[in-house]
């Protein structure tokens, strides 16, 4: 189910935005331990096929 549901938000030209990979609360850990949270996140989600968000100009 899960893959269809991958396929389906690409395909719809949906974004998945960037969070942390363990979701640790981020109240209770270091900087740089959200950091590389955030960091391995993003890897995990470009190595899947999905690409970086893009965000509306502000112009």
């Amino acid at each position: 189910m899960l893959p269809d549901i991958v396929k389906r938000v690409r395909e719809e030209r949906h974004e998945v935005c960037n969070h942390t990979f363990h979701h640790p609360s981020l109240h209770h850990i270091s900087h740089n331990k959200a950091l590389s949270e955030w960091i391995r996140a993003g890897q995990h989600r470009l190595s899947n096929g999905y690409r970086n968000p893009s965000f509306p100009s502000t112009e």
